[in-house]
C-alpha cells in the first residue's frame, strides 16, 4: 500500500500475514519453530526495506 506523506514523499506500508498458519513441516520454514520463523521473515523484510531506502536516497 502506498500512502502520500505531508512532505510530498511516499510511505510504503507492508503487511505480511498468514505465516503462522503454515504447517510446522512446510519447507518454507526450514525447520524453524513459529517464533524463530516469524523473526527471520521480519529481519529479511527489514534488510530489503533498508536496501530500498538506501537506493532511493542515492537517486534522490
Amino acid at each position: 500500500m502506498f500512502l502520500p506523506t505531508k512532505s510530498g514523499g511516499t510511505q510504503v506500508r507492508l503487511v505480511h500475514r498468514g505465516f503462522v498458519a503454515l504447517r510446522p513441516d512446510h519447507p518454507v520454514r526450514h525447520g524453524q519453530p513459529v517464533v524463530m520463523f516469524i523473526r527471520t521473515i521480519g529481519e529479511w523484510w527489514g534488510s530489503l526495506l533498508s536496501s530500498l531506502r538506501e537506493r532511493a536516497a542515492e537517486r534522490g
